[in-house]
């Protein structure tokens, strides 16, 4: 990872470069396409694919009071960059300063300057600059100037609404995996650490991982998943609860996975979670006996659902490999 910090470079590239720009939080289906442009071009012209990309959201900075949460912390989104056969990303850091760059300093000093770039590609509806005043009119007017071609990239669409990380933040608040899994073209994971609970699960005889998620992470309706479970290299199906333990009174939410046919002990392991299908939602039972039943329930549900998409999730694994 290389760092842009106020439109200057820590230490050089190798250039000259076909430059794909975006947040591009969630690299949904959408952002792949544009990714994969991007390196389709530097392929043609014999370019450097690079992808610049921002460290926060500039709403943490200017609005922090609407800053929304992410659908994939800044490791989780350089690893899926990566993942797509870019070795190259850079991440510029996103303070007041960088904020407030106009437009066209920032194509001349970054793009231009610092990025050497002889392609950009960006979506449909990119904006940059202080105040947002770069558009895609203003880098269309630079381009003979800059020495730059430009591309502007359609969005992808699914059921004829376009794929956007606005769109699946949405969806996950409805509590829909399965759709959003569509939209990222990957299950939405999570991942954390595996810290001590109040052990009620396991005195209903089902023991569960508490998971210590990211703060700004974003967290699907509360209720009640069939997972995927990676840890230390091994994948098992889960049913994994995000709630607040109604029937125990409880008010901060957890995020709780029972690993099917797993036997040990996770403490302090990193547990990736996937997120496959909704089981229900949350409820309050009368009593943990109540509870417990549903729990069982619960996960014989996980068992027969996981071991039909098993065979999908082990080509989806091996194709981003």
């Amino acid at each position: 990872m290389h760092l842009l910090q106020g439109g200057r470079l820590a230490e050089g590239i190798p250039s000259p470069t076909a430059v794909a720009i975006g947040m591009f939080d969630g690299v949904h289906c959408g952002h792949q396409a544009l990714i994969r442009r991007a390196m389709a071009i530097a392929s043609d012209r014999g370019l450097v694919p690079l992808v610049l990309t921002l460290d926060r959201h500039p709403d943490e900075v200017l609005r922090p009071d609407r800053a929304r949460p992410y659908l994939t912390t800044l490791p989780e989104k350089l690893a899926l960059i990566r993942a797509l056969g870019i070795s190259l990303v850079v991440v510029a850091r996103v303070t007041p300063a960088f904020l407030s760059i106009q437009a066209r300093d920032f194509v001349m000093r970054s793009l231009r300057g610092e990025l050497d770039a002889r392609a950009v590609i960006v979506g449909r509806n990119f904006r940059f600059g202080q105040g947002r005043q770069g558009d895609i009119a203003l880098l269309t007017a630079m381009q003979k100037e800059c020495g730059f071609t430009l591309e502007a990239v359609d969005p992808i669409t699914a059921d004829g609404e376009p794929i956007s990380s606005t769109l699946i933040r949405r969806v996950l608040a409805a509590g829909e995996v399965a759709h959003a899994r569509r939209l990222l073209g990957r299950p939405y994971q999570m991942a954390g650490e595996v810290v001590s609970g109040e052990k009620i699960g396991r005195s209903l005889g089902f023991p569960t991982a508490n998971i210590a998620y990211p703060p700004q992470k974003l967290l699907p309706a509360l209720g009640v998943y069939v997972c995927q479970a990676c840890v230390e290299g091994a994948c098992y199906g889960a049913a994994v609860n995000v709630g607040r333990r109604p029937t125990f009174d409880g008010t901060r939410i957890t995020v709780e996975a029972h690993l099917l046919g797993f036997e040990g002990d996770l403490y302090g392991k990193q547990l990736n979670l996937r997120f496959l299908d909704r089981l229900r939602t949350e409820e309050q039972f009368p009593t943990p006996e109540a509870l417990r039943a549903q729990i069982a329930a619960d996960v014989a549900q996980a068992h027969e659902l996981y071991a039909s998409l098993a065979a999908s999730l082990e080509t989806c694994a091996q194709s981003q490999t």
